[in-house]
Formats: C-alpha cells, sequence, structure tokens
C-alpha cells in the first residue's frame, strides 16, 4: 500500500461517520514526513463543515513542514464556493489529493482551487468508485450520470471479452481496472497450453475488432464535437500543426495514428495528403483509402509501429486515442519519438466530453472506469499525468490546450543527450554541451509573460566567446561540483550574459587568469564568493545555476517589462514545468552532485524544488538559503547575519 492510499483511505473512512445530512466529505492533512497533522469530516461538529472543523482544530497545531491535503469530495460549501479555497493559502499545502468532484458540477467553474492554486493528483479508481458508492444517492441524481448512452453500453472491454470468449478463452479472470492496459490484459487471461501460441495474436485480434465494432461503423456514433459550432478541435489542430513548422513553408510529412470511423481525416485533410495513416481497426483505413490516393496505410497498433518509419515525420498527430481502453501509452510515446524528426512535433488529444442523449448537451468529462458518471476531472488529470511521461520520454515544450470536446498537447521531439559513459573530458566541457542543448528548448509561455532565452540574445557570438572564456577558466577539470540553484535569471542580468548571476559586463565575468576575486559592482553573493576566497576556489566546488533556465518577463498594466518568476502563476508554472526537470536532469550529467543542493530561496522556489524532488529524486537532500534578494530588499539590518550563515553552510563543502 503507498502513502497516498493510506491517506486516501483514511479519508473515506472518515467520511463514513458523518451523519446522512448531503455529501458525506472526509479530509486529512499530512506532512512530508508522513505525519497526520489533523482531519476532520462533513458535520463532525455538528452544523460545521468540513473545512471549518479542520480550520478550527489548526488554531492549536504547528506544522513543521510542507503539507498534502487529502479529500474525498472537492465539494461546494453552504456559500456557493468551494470548501478547498477556505483552506489553501493558510498553510504551505504543496499538493492536493481529491476523490470526487461535487456531484452537482456538471462542467468546470473558474473558480474550481484545483485549476488555479496548487498542482493536485487523484484517488485511484477503486477508492474513487467507493466515494460514488457512499454518496450514491447525490451522484445518480445528478447531470453527469448518463443513461442510455452508446458509450456506457457498448465498452470497448466488454467487446473484447465477448471476443475472447469466441474463441475459447476463459475471460472470467479479466478485470475492469486491467482495461487500458494489454500487457496485464494478456496475463490476466486462463489458458491451457494449447492456447499460449496464439493467445498475443489472438489478444490483438479481439481488440481490433472490438474497435472495429464501436469506432470503424460511420454515422452510429453521436459525437461531441458535433455539437461544438465553433469547430475549435480543428483550430487547435491546424494551430499546433503551423506551430510546428517553425516558419519553414514547406510540406509537414504527417503521421495521423487511430483513424477511427474515417470522419477526422477526411474533416482534416485534403485529398492530395500524402502522410500515413494507421489504426488498429481496419474498416475506417478502408473507407478512406478512395479519397486519399497518395497516402499510406498501416493497420497496427500505435505500441508497435512498423519498424521502416524510424525518424521519418515532422508531425505525429493523435487524437482521442490516448485514452482508449488497451493502449499503452508509454510505449506508444516511445514509438512516437522514434517515429519523429529530430525537432518534431507530437500533437494528440484527450476525449473529454459526453453527449447528454436527453438534450442533445455536451458535459465535459469522461466515464469513471466501471460507473456511469461522467468525472468532469478526468481529462485534466489525464493530461497531467501524460504531460510528465512525455517530459520522461524525451519530449519538452508541453504545451496543454483545452477546448470543449477535448484537451490538446503539443510537445517536441528532443534531441539526445550524452548519458555519464560519453561525457566529455572536463566539467566545463560538460556544461557548455548542457547549454547547447537547453538553448534548443523554450516553452510557449501564458499571457502577459515573455520568455527570454540567452542562448539566441544578440550579440550570439560575443556571449559565447564569453561563455567558453568562463568555462574554460573555472571549470576545466573533471571534479564534481555542488548545485547552488535559482529560481530563473534575470531579464537583465543572467538571462543576456547566458552565465547564472554573472552580468553583461566583461569584467564582472572575472575571467581574467590573475582575478581570484570579483570586480566591478558587488552585490551579497559576490561579497560571499569574496570571502570564501574568490571565484577560483569557490567555483571549483560549486556550480551556481537556475531550476528554469530562461528570463521571464511579465508586462505590467502599466505596460513595463519586469522580471517574472517561473512559480508566481499556476499557468506558468504549468507551461515551464518540463523544461526545469529535463534542466535537471542535463545538470546532472555534467558532474553536478546528487548527494546535496543548495536552493536559493526558501518560499515558493523551494516548495517547488522539494516537491519535484520528492517525485523523482534527483538529490539526497536540498538545504533552502534565504535569497539574496529578499536579504537585500527586505532585512538589510541582518545582512551581516545572513553573509556569516551563508559562509558558514558553503565552507562546510570547500
Amino acid at each position: 500500500m503507498t502513502e497516498d492510499d493510506k491517506w486516501e483511505r483514511l479519508t473515506i473512512t472518515l467520511s463514513e461517520s458523518a451523519p446522512n445530512i448531503g455529501l458525506k466529505v472526509g479530509c486529512a492533512l499530512v506532512e512530508d514526513n508522513s505525519r497526520l497533522i489533523a482531519f476532520s469530516y462533513e458535520n463532525e461538529i455538528d452544523g460545521l463543515e468540513w473545512h471549518e472543523i479542520l480550520l478550527l482544530k489548526l488554531k492549536n497545531v504547528h506544522a513543521h513542514g510542507l503539507l498534502t491535503l487529502y479529500v474525498t469530495i472537492n465539494n461546494l460549501s453552504k456559500q456557493g464556493n468551494f470548501g478547498l479555497s477556505n483552506v489553501l493559502g493558510i498553510f504551505p499545502i504543496k499538493r492536493v489529493v481529491i476523490g470526487m468532484p461535487d456531484p452537482s458540477l456538471s462542467s468546470i467553474r473558474e473558480d474550481d482551487p484545483i485549476y488555479s492554486m496548487v498542482p493536485f493528483s487523484r484517488y485511484s479508481d477503486k477508492l474513487k468508485e467507493v466515494i460514488l458508492q457512499i454518496n450514491l444517492t447525490a451522484y445518480t441524481k445528478s447531470r453527469c450520470w448518463i443513461k442510455n448512452s452508446f458509450f456506457e453500453k457498448k465498452r470497448i472491454q466488454e467487446l473484447v471479452k465477448d471476443n475472447l470468449s469466441k474463441r475459447g478463452y476463459d475471460t472470467s479472470t479479466i478485470l475492469t481496472d486491467f482495461s487500458h492496459n494489454y500487457e496485464t490484459l494478456v496475463n490476466s487471461l486462463s489458458t491451457n497450453d494449447d492456447m499460449q501460441q496464439n493467445m498475443q495474436n489472438d489478444v490483438l485480434e479481439s481488440i481490433s475488432q472490438a474497435f472495429n465494432f464501436k469506432y470503424g461503423i460511420a454515422g452510429e456514433l453521436k459525437d461531441a464535437r458535433e455539437f461544438d459550432n465553433s469547430d475549435s478541435w480543428i483550430d487547435a489542430v491546424k494551430r499546433a500543426t503551423s506551430l510546428s513548422l517553425d516558419n519553414n513553408h514547406s510540406i509537414p510529412h504527417i503521421l495521423n495514428v487511430g483513424v477511427g470511423n474515417g470522419k477526422e481525416a477526411l474533416t482534416l485533410f485534403d485529398s492530395q495528403f500524402g502522410g500515413t495513416f494507421i489504426d488498429i481497426a481496419p474498416s475506417g483505413l478502408e473507407r478512406i483509402k478512395h479519397h486519399f490516393k497518395n497516402a499510406s496505410y498501416y493497420v497496427c497498433s500505435a505500441n508497435n509501429l512498423p519498424e521502416n518509419l524510424s525518424e521519418s515525420y515532422d508531425i505525429y498527430l493523435s487524437l482521442r486515442t490516448f485514452n482508449s481502453a488497451y493502449f499503452d501509452v508509454i510505449h506508444a510515446i516511445k514509438e512516437a519519438y522514434r517515429v519523429l524528426k529530430h525537432h518534431g512535433t507530437l500533437i494528440i488529444s484527450i476525449a473529454n466530453a459526453f453527449v447528454d442523449e436527453q438534450d442533445n448537451t455536451v458535459i465535459p468529462g469522461l466515464l469513471l472506469p466501471g460507473t456511469k458518471f461522467i468525472d468532469i476531472y478526468r481529462g485534466r488529470e489525464i493530461t497531467n499525468e501524460l504531460s510528465y511521461v512525455l517530459g520522461e520520454n524525451g519530449f519538452y515544450s508541453v504545451v496543454e490546450t483545452v477546448v470543449p470536446t477535448e484537451i490538446f498537447i503539443t510537445a517536441r521531439k528532443d534531441a539526445p543527450f550524452l548519458g555519464k559513459e560519453t561525457r566529455q573530458s572536463t566539467v566545463g566541457k560538460n556544461i557548455q554541451y548542457y547549454i547547447k542543448q537547453i538553448s534548443t528548448l523554450g516553452p510557449s509561455l501564458p499571457d502577459p509573460y515573455k520568455l527570454i532565452n540567452p542562448y539566441t540574445v544578440p550579440p550570439s557570438d560575443d556571449m559565447w566567446s564569453a561563455i567558453d572564456s568562463f568555462y574554460r577558466h573555472y571549470y576545466d577539470d573533471t571534479d564534481s561540483r555542488i548545485l547552488i540553484i535559482g529560481s530563473n535569471p534575470s531579464r537583465s542580468r543572467s538571462a543576456v550574459s547566458g552565465i547564472p548571476y554573472e552580468d553583461p559586463v566583461k569584467e564582472d565575468i572575472g575571467t581574467n587568469p590573475n582575478d581570484t576575486h570579483t570586480t566591478g559592482k558587488k552585490n551579497f553573493l559576490q561579497d560571499v564568493i569574496d570571502e570564501l576566497g574568490g571565484k577560483k576556489l569557490f567555483y571549483r566546488k560549486y556550480y551556481m545555476g537556475f531550476f528554469f533556465p530562461f528570463g521571464i518577463e511579465r508586462t505590467s498594466p502599466q505596460k513595463r517589462p519586469t522580471n517574472a518568476n517561473y512559480y508566481e502563476d499556476r499557468a506558468l508554472l504549468e507551461a515551464t514545468k518540463p523544461i526545469s526537470q529535463k534542466s535537471l536532469e542535463y545538470l546532472l550529467k555534467t558532474g553536478v552532485r546528487d548527494d546535496i543542493c543548495f536552493c536559493l530561496g526558501k518560499g515558493k522556489h523551494f516548495e517547488c524544488m522539494h516537491s519535484l524532488n520528492a517525485e523523482y529524486h534527483y538529490f539526497q537532500q536540498i538545504v533552502p538559503l534565504e535569497h539574496p534578494r529578499y536579504i537585500t530588499q527586505y532585512h538589510r539590518e541582518q545582512t551581516e547575519y545572513f553573509r556569516s550563515k551563508y559562509i558558514t553552510e558553503l565552507k562546510k563543502y570547500m
């Protein structure tokens, strides 16, 4: 049982203690060291809601670390706002884990805190079903409880079971939990020795037949896209396709995976389309062959594309397939990476809408497996997970776009980075290679933010010359360094020089071999470096870098450009996170130590670092230090105290 599972089960048990008055909601607030800080449930104190009770209990409780809040239902309070909103912001909650949405919601509200305030994740599907059963009356009365739906009556997993049964397999051991994993489905089948040899082919054919029946029959489905008069999904594909060309007006070579009944292809492409169509079911492919005579066609799974397609495509397009039953997401992403050209673009979408067949309206969300409930959070939950998986498998610039019928994800294929076994001879060369790698990255930022990529700012020749001089002078060896990591470069300083915490003034970079101390205008960090023996000694032990390696500029309401931090806005944080992760992974391959890291800042930047490190284990220990700007702007009278603290901490490793 995982830590999340333990606390999720506790909150469900608590919710069952609530009296039968409205929704039964339970919550638990847990510290990073797995210490339970407080818990509550609806009407635990007569007449009070769970969030009111939790706040009462927390008046006499002191938390010492970052917190995770587990809540069975993100419900609306008596005042009509979200109860969760009344808790967030008061305590250092780094993460919220939600079970189910309020049953009264049939669309996303802009004030929903799980989108606007903190990262969120979800309870396991099994436990979501338990919450639903505990509150079944409220959920069955909601608009999100579907009735007589084609999708509900003809589920892929049931069709697959029928097909396998006809082939002689015992399907009694197949569980609905396996509906999104092909390998687990194969392993769950009861077979005799005679069947083992043909089992994998039989399973693939049974899945193909199921998809062929459900999605390959034109005209049978009521598609949510037919009710979207704006054709927003078409516009989203066109925007993503045009952005992928990088102002190169040549015709892109496109691979379209998941043709379905063929309607999508006929809408998106003209008759001269010369790309490639792929689907596990043949009928849709047969239907469009006469229309796209210049195209290529393959009947196969997205998890196992033809070997001859490697590095062949500018665009990999797959709409509403990545949340299909028996779809292996990780294998499909690896295959997409293989068939894309260098810096090619992946465009996928997750279906996120159902047609209410009683009044022909569209409800956003996806069915909770094994139920008739449309979960409005499920689409975003899946895309959040997909974004992480893409980053882990070589994609960058991952961007999500929500339209009424689905959620789009676009990403670029990265260049492979040298592993430890193929490092250059010195740390300085490794870092320069790292810089050249990240110079090709750069996500689209939400308004009103603008990206400043220091490695493309003119005059680039002077900048690269300074970078080469700096890293040859201070890092011309093979010794490991400890990372001191800030948030992101200043728009007019490091975001121009390209060297972390060095101004774009030649004498400030300090690459004169006779210089042991800083020159030019001093600041807090430079004073610390001087007291530790100067740059030559300091950089022999430390490397100063950034969590997000690019500058960020925000346009103020007065139309003035100002510095911005990557964490100051949720949409900005989500847009920058994949690059931050990739940058950290690259840095660790240059010669940066993974036993300890110093973080410049004890607030949101440290929370983000701590949260990511807890998930991916980049460093054994992260030590936060007060940010120099916090010291010089707000505690100038204590500068000597903080300087002494810096020197004491950093001197331990020199």
